[in-house]
């Protein structure tokens, strides 16, 4: 009788401990202990902002409309859901692969606009404090929890030393950008 209490007791033990697990143990192993190297941070930054700046070509070929002093160009007219057009977004800039889906969403219905029933997206030349990403160095990085923001610092307007900072959240397996703060400012999203 003692043993079945016993093995009861340690299934109760186990089922608990796998319930904690499962809905704080993967994001507490992630946050505490997985690190991005200085290379990795510099990568996903370049690639991250090179799938951003495909966003505004999507719509160079099409009719475009000025909203608010911001040049829209249609994307194609074959588009008709929320749905399609994010399936479009990816297979044209693959944002998911470098950004959080939250912010990469934001980004996205940020810089899109719906006018008779069609999809336009910004047109222009993005532009943050670092032009050569690619050859960007890691000036700084501050862990927390499971983000981390990094400074990088590289050739800016005119060969003169510039920064831009970027946090990076590890999901899924791998780091993606949650934020960026040159993006925010210089689209002026909030």
């Amino acid at each position: 009788m003692k043993l079945l209490k016993s093995k009861k007791n340690l299934i109760s033990i186990i089922t608990v401990l796998a319930i904690l697990i499962s809905t704080l143990g993967c994001n507490v192993f992630a946050k505490s202990s997985k690190k991005i190297t200085d290379k990795q941070a510099v990568e996903i930054s370049f690639k991250a902002f090179y799938a951003f700046d495909k966003l505004f070509g999507l719509g160079v070929n099409g009719k475009s409309i000025d909203v608010e002093g911001r040049e829209y160009g249609k994307i194609s007219s074959k588009i008709k859901s929320d749905k399609a057009f994010f399936a479009y977004i990816e297979k044209k800039t693959s944002m998911g692969k470098y950004y959080s889906k939250k912010y990469e969403n934001k980004i996205v219905k940020f810089l899109t606009v719906i006018y008779e029933s069609n999809y336009y997206m910004v047109v222009g030349d993005p532009e943050i404090g670092v032009y050569d990403l690619a050859s960007a160095k890691v000036k700084s990085k501050k862990y927390n929890g499971k983000n981390v923001t990094v400074t990088l610092e590289g050739k800016g307007d005119e060969g003169k030393e510039a920064t831009t900072t970027v946090v990076l959240t590890y999901e899924k397996n791998k780091w993606v950008v949650s934020n960026w703060s040159e993006l925010n400012e210089g689209l002026q999203m909030k």
